[in-house]
C-alpha cells in the first residue's frame, strides 16, 4: 500500500499566503470554510503557519464586522472596520474602497449638519472620521474650515446678544 498523498486540492499555506498577499478576503474566507482538519494541522506546523491562519480569521471577521457597518449605515464604524481591515491585508481594493466610501459619507452628512446650521455635530462626524483615518486626504482643510465657522458663528451671536442687550437699554419702560 501506497502512503496517503495530500490531495491534489489540498488547501496549503501558499494558498492562504497568496490570498493575503492580494488582499482578497473573499479566497481567504473560502480557504478557511473548506479548510479540513488535516489541513489545518499541517500549516500549523509549517513556519509562520499559525500566524497566517490566525491573521486569516480575523480578516474575516473584520470583514464581516465592515459589512454590517455598512449594511446599517454607520458610517462611522464601517470607516473604522474598514481602516482596521486595510491595516490586516494592505493590499485589499474591498477595504480601501469601503473606506473611501464611508469617509465619503461621513464627510456629506458632516456637509448637510452644516448646511442647517448644526456646525458642531458635524464637527463631531469629521473628528470621529479623523480618528479612524488621520491621513485622511482633505480632511484637516475641512475641520479647519468647520472650526473657522463655527468661532465666527461664536463671533456673531456675542454680537448680536450685545446688540440685544443695549437695545433693550434704550426702551423706555
Amino acid at each position: 500500500s501506497q502512503a496517503a498523498a495530500p490531495a491534489e486540492n489540498a488547501v496549503t499555506q501558499a494558498d492562504f499566503e497568496n490570498a493575503i498577499a492580494v488582499g482578497n478576503v473573499e479566497g481567504l474566507r473560502t480557504l478557511l470554510a473548506g479548510l479540513s482538519d488535516a489541513e489545518r494541522v499541517a500549516i500549523e506546523a509549517s513556519p509562520d503557519g499559525s500566524q497566517r491562519l490566525a491573521l486569516a480569521r480575523r480578516s474575516v471577521e473584520a470583514d464581516a464586522v465592515l459589512g454590517k457597518a455598512i449594511k446599517a449605515k454607520d458610517w462611522a464604524a464601517a470607516v473604522q472596520h474598514a481602516s482596521a481591515l486595510a491595516t490586516l491585508l494592505p493590499s485589499s481594493r474591498q477595504a480601501q474602497q469601503a473606506r473611501e466610501t464611508a469617509a465619503a459619507a461621513l464627510e456629506a452628512e458632516a456637509e448637510a449638519l452644516v448646511h442647517q446650521g448644526q456646525t458642531d455635530a458635524a464637527l463631531a462626524k469629521l473628528q470621529t472620521l479623523q480618528r479612524a483615518w488621520p491621513d485622511r486626504t482633505g480632511l484637516d482643510a475641512r475641520l479647519a474650515g468647520l472650526h473657522t465657522a463655527r468661532e465666527a458663528d461664536q463671533r456673531l451671536g456675542a454680537t448680536l446678544a450685545v446688540a440685544e442687550a443695549a437695545e433693550k437699554e434704550r426702551r423706555p419702560e
